[in-house]
């Protein structure tokens, strides 16, 4: 279902002599910028359903269990990442495991930022499908609140988690009252580094500056709490579990709730194309 775009570069990653094979419900984005050895104009689900039941398993174990040896190398390198303690602030890694464990079924996770939601890209493994909603592609900030609201509306049974960047959260976090007013119940949760991170991290490398990138620490929490809702802050890992806890307890109680959550600066995600 991807198109040969910016993501997939433009479809030169792959060698002009490779078999590509590509699934797209839209005609057009299925030959844009590279026309595939077989185009297949189609829903990418239906088609590999299709493919697995004709699928024969003695020619692809080998390269199905390469995968699951890279997968498995790559899961063990972002645990030893979460395993380390900073001195201030939480390691998003650890942060997003521990709230991985609490995750139930019916939950849905919106994601709105940049640093802080790749990261929970790479750590949470929503439950069902139709479960995660971002931004998609070109990661427009500012749609986490009305993304919520939708969410919240669509599904009434299930528990929203929104996830916001700092930067981001600032395009939408007023919709708190919308959530009051509405009788809705998100947890969101603001990955509060005091920074445009995925922005900083870049530009401190590229042009050795920081202009335009820092924010403040501010009491996210607080503003939340001003709507009528309820504020959380967590400083330190072993607040996480609990304070995840009384964020459920007290969306069941019928409040919208904000944590505040103090990060330690990561370097995660260094080298990714940001800017």
């Amino acid at each position: 279902g991807m198109p040969f775009d910016f993501r997939l570069n433009y479809g030169r990653g792959f060698h002009r002599n490779a078999t590509v094979v590509a699934a797209n419900l839209s005609p057009r984005d299925l030959t844009r910028n590279r026309r595939p050895t077989v185009a297949v104009n189609g829903h990418p689900a239906s088609f590999l359903a299709t493919l697995v039941e004709q699928r024969r398993i003695g020619r692809i174990g080998p390269w199905l269990n390469t995968l699951k040896t890279r997968e498995s190398a790559r899961e063990e390198q972002i645990d030893n990442l979460g395993s380390s303690t900073p001195e201030t602030g939480v390691n998003p890694i650890a942060f997003f495991r521990s709230l991985d464990q609490q995750l139930e079924d019916e939950d849905i996770l919106i994601a709105d930022g940049g640093d802080f939601i790749a990261t929970a890209a790479y750590t949470l493994r929503p439950r069902k499908p139709l479960c995660w909603l971002d931004p998609g592609a070109f990661g427009t900030l500012g749609a986490g609140g009305g993304f919520a609201l939708g969410a919240a509306t669509a599904r009434p049974d299930s528990q929203v988690w929104l996830l916001w960047g700092d930067g981001a959260s600032g395009f939408s976090l007023a919709e708190f009252d919308s959530f009051i007013r509405q009788g809705m119940t998100p947890i969101a949760i603001i990955g509060n580094d005091a920074s445009w991170g995925q922005i900083a991290r870049e530009q401190q490398h590229m042009l050795g500056n920081l202009v335009g990138t820092e924010l403040r620490l501010t009491d996210y929490h607080r503003v939340a709490a001003g709507y009528g809702g309820k504020g959380l802050l967590i400083t330190r890992q072993d607040q996480v579990a609990s304070t995840l806890k009384k964020a459920r307890r007290l969306a069941a109680e019928g409040y919208p709730v904000c944590i505040n959550l103090h990060l330690a600066k990561s370097d995660f995600r260094a080298g990714a194309i940001s800017m």
